[in-house]
């Protein structure tokens, strides 16, 4: 076999091997999958095609492309936590009250887009994928929504109104996000954090009313006690009161009557003696109830 016999085999044999290889790429690139909850936008040569639906699904290899896109409920947290190496993040919003009071605010936002070809083609066409929708649109119109709604409460106000400070962020998003294909399903503050200094001043605050509701209860049950003295000096007076003049109005009647009815002393000393006389006299006394002439 010659050189020019042995170049025309290898050259062959590299033919072939370049063929089987590039059959075989282009077999495994004329496919593709799309998974439950996801959608994929289609297109050829930078141009969108459509929007196929989840499965297995074809396409031209090197040509065609496609991004995926999933439809699924997902949240957005901002909130203190640990990372998975053992660190800590803080993601919480920072807020101000109405009366200038630093806040740190937790907060979950779960979201999803439709699931419609035309929105997921909107999405596409806008933002080019739906994590840049999520962090140009999503994010920054929840901030926006919180910061409105926190600025129009009290400090005190909005820890005693934690529901409806729920309710108003959530009404505030809807309204922000208007218009946008967006579906928000759940809005939920799970905390409301304010500087040391304000919380040592809000305990301040508490035990100080504690204290003063407490002399306030002692200033009443005392108030009590002396007004149950009162009414008791009042019902012994009274009563003394009483007692005397049933006395003295036992002395005027036997008064009236001794004075209407001279004999009634004698009476009264009769029923009264056991009829036995004294042992012992003085001299030129009478015997009791002993008339001698």
């Amino acid at each position: 076999m010659n050189d020019q016999q042995i170049f025309r085999l290898v050259r062959n044999v590299v033919i072939g091997v370049v063929a089987v290889l590039t059959l075989s790429i282009a077999g495994c690139n004329s496919f593709y999958t799309v998974g439950e909850g996801e959608r994929a936008v289609h297109t050829r040569t930078g141009a969108l095609v459509g929007v196929t639906k989840p499965g297995l699904n074809f396409k031209v290899p090197f040509i065609d492309d496609f991004r995926l896109m999933d439809v699924r409920e997902q949240p957005i947290a901002w909130e203190l936590g640990t990372n998975d190496d053992g660190s800590r993040y803080d993601s919480r919003m920072n807020s101000y009250s109405r009366d200038q009071q630093p806040a740190e605010i937790a907060l979950n936002v779960a979201w999803s887009i439709p699931s419609d070809d035309a929105t997921i083609t909107d999405i596409y066409q806008t933002y080019g994928s739906r994590e840049r929708f999520r962090n140009t649109v999503i994010v920054p119109k929840t901030v926006e929504a919180v910061k409105n709604v926190f600025g129009g409460y009290d400090a005190v106000t909005v820890i005693q109104q934690r529901a409806k400070f729920n309710a108003d962020v959530r009404v505030a998003l809807d309204a922000l996000l208007k218009g946008y294909p967006v579906v928000v399903s759940a809005v939920q503050v799970q905390d409301i954090s304010f500087s040391d200094a304000y919380e040592n001043a809000v305990e301040a605050r508490m035990m100080a009313q504690v204290e003063v509701q407490k002399r306030e209860q002692q200033k009443q049950t005392a108030q009590i006690d002396a007004d149950m003295l009162v009414i008791k000096a009042e019902a012994d007076a009274k009563q003394t009161r009483l007692r005397g003049e049933a006395e003295a109005a036992a002395i005027r009647a036997r008064s009236e009557a001794i004075a209407s009815s001279p004999k009634l002393v004698e009476l009264t000393l009769a029923e009264k003696w056991d009829g036995k006389l004294p042992t012992t006299m003085v001299p030129g006394q009478a015997v009791p109830f002993i008339s001698v002439k």
